[in-house]
């Protein structure tokens, strides 16, 4: 069981500008507020089950999909790295970029 998450600064800055085009375009925080809710149970879960996601290309990486989201994580002995939190409708080629950056 994994007993830390540890949120890699380009992922919490991915989640923080989600929220904020999902605050301005609702004009309310109702929406990216059930999100972080849905994305920390979630994250609950992974801590239980580290492998719960879908295994990737890269070593030792996965992604677990919550909603129109990636979650692409590590898991060490006993922490859980976010390495990016991606919108998947934004350009794919984006994300491969920065996937790069994890090989």
């Amino acid at each position: 069981m994994v007993e830390k998450v540890v949120w890699t600064q380009t992922a919490y800055t991915q989640k923080l500008e989600i929220f904020e085009y999902w605050n301005q375009r609702n004009a309310s925080t109702d929406f990216s507020q059930r999100l972080e809710n849905h994305i920390n149970s979630t994250i609950d879960l992974m801590k239980k089950f580290p492998r719960l996601g879908i295994k990737t290309q890269l070593k030792d990486v996965r992604v677990k999909i919550i909603k129109n989201y990636l979650l692409i994580y590590k898991v060490t002995k006993n922490t859980l790295y976010i390495l990016l939190f991606w919108d998947s409708r934004q350009n794919p080629k984006d994300l491969e970029r920065l996937l790069a950056l994890y090989q």
